[in-house]
């Protein structure tokens, strides 16, 4: 990185610093004094930080505080620490008791982003935790967006990519959207080779204090080893460890 733009970052981690262990909003004065810069490179730093949502600045009184994209990410990595420990023990219990790869994930946005992943059989294509994934042809994915508010997913399906991934993979809303209705009926959703060829899965979601759904478990194996039929059969001990964790992460029992 060259050193300017090293600089600006170290500049913009200071401001922020400033702003978050300050406990209250700041004037620009404040955090000029406290960071010891020039008012030209406050004030650039300043807007830097406001053009990218990481802080902000009240229209009435001018002064700053920590930014709704900062706080969104400290959220973000606030819930999945969480919701890994939670969800940990019961996870390593259906591994066991399934004989199959689990693997936990939330959505970002319009893919699927993997947090925990236990793979009994390794597999070169396995997703790796940190990866993303799409959400159409996932078992996860659908699982998550199944339960979403109608208008909310309706969006969220209009502006998908539906990209082919085998021969099997759903290509329109509608026929994605009636693969949802079934999943919503059964409380879990399946994926049989839409994504690869060799794989097939069963997913259900996982639900939240707001009961919102907040994550997604799965369990997927390579077809020379469990068919759909085989994993369907391990339908209800999934259903089961995703009530456990659910009840763990809030959700109300009424």
């Amino acid at each position: 990185m060259p050193s300017n733009q090293s600089s600006i970052v170290s500049k913009c981690t200071e401001v922020l610093d400033i702003l978050a262990n300050a406990g209250r909003p700041l004037s620009f004065t404040d955090i000029q004094q406290r960071s010891g810069m020039v008012k030209s490179s406050t004030h650039r730093i300043l807007a830097v930080l406001t053009s990218e949502g990481l802080a902000e600045q009240d229209a009435r009184t001018k002064a700053y505080r920590l930014g709704p994209r900062l706080i969104g990410w400290a959220l973000t990595a606030w819930r999945s620490t969480d919701l890994l420990q939670i969800a940990e023990p019961e996870l390593e219990a259906l591994a066991e008791a399934s004989g199959c790869n689990v693997a936990l994930a939330i959505r970002d946005e319009e893919s699927v982003l993997f947090l925990r992943t236990l793979d009994r059989f390794p597999v070169r294509y396995a997703a790796k935790v940190g990866e993303h994934a799409p959400l159409h042809c996932t078992a996860v994915g659908k699982a998550m967006i199944a339960f979403m508010a109608e208008d909310e997913r309706r969006r969220l399906l209009a502006g998908l990519t539906f990209e082919r991934y085998t021969e099997h993979t759903l290509l329109e809303p509608a026929a994605l959207e009636a693969d949802l209705a079934t999943v919503r009926e059964r409380g879990f959703a399946l994926c049989d080779r839409e994504e690869f060829l060799q794989i097939c899965g069963v997913a259900a979601p996982l639900w939240d204090s707001q009961r919102q759904v907040a994550a997604a478990v799965c369990l997927w194996m390579p077809i020379d080893r469990k068919d759909m039929a085989s994993l369907q059969g391990f339908a209800d001990a999934l259903l089961a460890a995703c009530q456990g964790i659910s009840l763990r992460l809030g959700q109300p029992t009424s």
